[in-house]
């Protein structure tokens, strides 16, 4: 729409005639990506024979999907069964099993939808409607594989903790991992750890078999592991519930947790420790490594969970849960560990919300006692008496540990 100057300056005039210019133009821009859009190819599918998939067996099928065809077979079952009882189970042109399937390739493996269509012969959003709906019945799953251990098999875990690292009263060890993510659409600047990376925040409890005994997704990656685990319903369960722990029972954790009776931590480094307190160290150090193998194992199992590509946190929180609970079923089920080396150790159950080293200067503490850059927080009236019982206990275990050295 050519016009010269004269024209323009009589059209500014006018504001009707203004704002028919910008319509007009408006409409050739609509027109022009309405037809990009319609030039766009539609997607084709390639003839796949899925019945290789359903019918693929042995070392062949592990390979794919991390697990023996006979713990797909339990926990094809399993999903079933749950999506039936909540009354979610939907009637699909697709076979379930290659719905759970094509699932699992995406929690897997780095794989993309369209590759992942192509594989099964669908189209990405196929794969996408099922993968979201199975990372939410994974997720809903959680309480049943993600339990707490009973008095008897809190026996049983601290025998075998004290027979591996000759540690006294380990019931589990916690820690925290990161998972890396894209930069979310909502608050994304509270999702950067210290690494300057966006991050989502996991905290679990492992016990001697590597399996998860308590779960915390969802924190954003910019706060520390102490503040996580004040946030966690467990902090306040550990001090309130006298039945989740016995007196001689207590978790293991790193020096990003406040000493408790009920949390064993390592002494200050940086004081000057005698023979028992350095001993000490290196044993709960030792014992502590497994929730690490544990993150170890479920990142390699599901390397997904080293990088998410996901705009939405709710889609990573599942995803992320989903992987943790994928673990559990299938170590419950006697599936050997990912085939890999693990470096030396250095020296309500399941909980949804939506691991840096220090804190900042507005949350020192240095009354918190043996690490002040934890903040203490003694806003919950049994907190103090639990510290100086967990200094005590500390001391008696590290003579403990002393008196009963290995050679």
């Amino acid at each position: 729409m050519a016009i010269n100057w004269e024209e323009l300056n009589l059209m500014l005039e006018d504001e009707n005639a203004v704002f028919a210019v910008i319509h007009h133009h408006l409409n050739v821009v609509a027109a022009i990506i309405d037809t990009e859009w319609r030039e766009y190819p539609p997607w084709v599918k390639v003839g796949v024979n899925v019945a290789d998939w359903q019918t693929m067996q042995g070392l062949a099928f592990q390979r794919h999907f991390r697990m023996s065809r006979e713990v797909f077979n339990a926990l094809k079952e399993a999903v079933e069964l749950h999506l039936r009882e909540n009354g979610k189970m939907r009637r699909e042109q697709t076979d379930f099993d290659l719905c759970l399937m094509m699932s699992l390739w995406i929690i897997m493996n780095m794989d993309t939808f369209k590759n992942t269509a192509l594989l099964f012969g669908v189209s990405p959003g196929v794969v996408l409607y099922h993968y979201k709906y199975i990372i939410e019945c994974l997720r809903e799953m959680g309480p049943t594989y993600i339990k707490w251990p009973s008095p008897e098999e809190r026996q049983i875990i601290k025998e075998n903790f004290l027979q591996i690292g000759g540690y006294p009263g380990a019931v589990g060890c916690i820690d925290g991992m990161h998972t890396y993510v894209t930069a979310p659409l909502n608050e994304a600047p509270a999702y950067v750890n210290r690494h300057h990376s966006h991050s989502i925040l996991s905290q679990a409890v492992v016990d001697d078999q590597l399996l998860v005994r308590d779960l915390y997704v969802g924190e954003p990656g910019s706060i520390h592991d102490s503040r996580m685990f004040r946030r966690s319903s467990l902090s306040s369960n550990l001090l309130e519930n006298p039945g989740l722990l016995a007196p001689d029972e207590h978790l293991l954790g790193d020096g990003a947790y406040i000493l408790t009776d009920k949390v064993m931590v390592p002494y200050d480094n940086h004081a000057v420790l005698n023979a028992a307190q350095r001993l000490h160290n290196t044993t709960l150090s030792s014992i502590r490594s497994h929730v690490e193998n544990a993150f170890c194992y479920v990142k390699m199992r599901f390397p997904r969970l080293k990088y998410f590509r996901s705009l939405v946190t709710e889609y990573a929180v599942d995803h992320i849960v989903s992987c943790f609970v994928l673990h559990n079923f299938v170590t419950l089920h006697g599936e050997a560990a990912p085939d890999f080396d693990i470096p030396e150790a250095p020296a309500a159950i399941l909980e949804i919300q939506r691991p840096d080293d220090r804190v900042e200067d507005e949350d020192l503490d240095m009354g918190a006692g043996d690490f002040p850059n934890v903040p203490a927080e003694l806003d919950h009236p049994l907190l103090l008496e639990a510290r100086l019982r967990g200094e005590e206990k500390r001391e008696a275990i590290a003579q403990w540990i002393t008196d009963n050295r290995r050679d």
